[in-house]
C-alpha cells in the first residue's frame, strides 16, 4: 500500500486541494498542452509541478471552495425563514463541536471535505466547459455534455454526502450531546408587555 504524505493526508487536501489541481491541470491540458506535451516549447517538469502543486492548485481550489461555501450561505439566507434556520443551525453545530471528542470532530469534518469536494469540482469542470465554449464559440457535445454531466452526478454526490454522511453524523452526535436550541442567542428579545391603560 502507497503511504500518503502527511500533509496530503488530510481533510484540506482533499476538500481544498484536489479541486485547484484539477482545475489547473485540466486547463493546461485543454488549452495549452504545448506547455506539458512539448518538451522543447514546454515547461520544465520543476517549475510545472511548482505552478501546479505550490501555487496555483490551492490557491485556486481555496478560492472556488470560499466561492461555492458563499453562494451556499447566501443561498440559506434567502428569506427571513431560512436566515432564522440558518443562524439556528449554525449555534447548535457549535455546540456539536465544543462537545464532541476528537475523533467524532474528524468525522465531521471528513465528510464535509467529502461535499466540498464534489461541489468545487463540478464548478471547476462546468466553468472550463463556460470558458472552453466562450472562448471559440463553438459547442462540442462529445467533449461537453460528458463533463456537464459528470458535475450533475458530483452535485448529487454532494446532496448524498450532506444527507446521509455529514448530515447522519450531525444529527448523531446532536442527539448524543442532547444539543437542541430553540432560538439563536442573537435573537433580539421579545418586547416588554405594554403597561395597562391608566385610570
Amino acid at each position: 500500500m502507497v503511504d500518503i504524505p502527511g500533509f496530503l493526508d488530510t481533510n484540506d487536501f482533499f476538500g481544498t486541494f484536489i479541486p485547484g489541481y484539477v482545475a489547473i491541470t485540466l486547463y493546461l491540458f485543454l488549452f495549452y498542452p504545448s506547455l506539458i506535451l512539448d518538451r522543447d516549447a514546454g515547461l520544465e517538469a520543476d517549475i510545472f509541478l511548482a505552478i501546479v502543486f505550490i501555487i496555483a492548485g490551492p490557491t485556486i481550489g481555496l478560492a472556488v471552495r470560499q466561492f461555492q461555501r458563499t453562494i451556499r450561505f447566501l443561498w440559506s439566507r434567502r428569506n427571513k425563514a431560512g436566515r432564522t434556520e440558518a443562524d439556528l443551525f449554525a449555534l447548535e453545530y457549535a455546540e456539536v463541536r465544543i462537545l464532541a471528542e476528537e475523533q467524532e470532530k474528524k468525522e465531521l469534518d471528513r465528510a464535509e471535505a467529502t461535499m466540498d469536494f464534489a461541489i468545487s469540482t463540478a464548478i471547476v469542470l462546468v466553468g472550463l466547459v463556460l470558458y472552453d465554449i466562450g472562448n471559440t464559440l463553438i459547442f462540442n457535445p462529445s467533449i461537453h455534455v460528458p463533463i456537464v454531466a459528470f458535475s450533475g452526478i458530483l452535485l448529487a454526490g454532494s446532496y448524498a454526502d450532506w444527507k446521509y454522511s455529514f448530515g447522519q453524523t450531525y444529527y448523531r452526535l446532536k442527539s448524543k450531546y442532547n444539543v437542541d436550541l430553540q432560538q439563536p442567542a442573537d435573537a433580539p428579545p421579545s418586547p416588554p408587555a405594554m403597561p395597562p391603560p391608566a385610570g
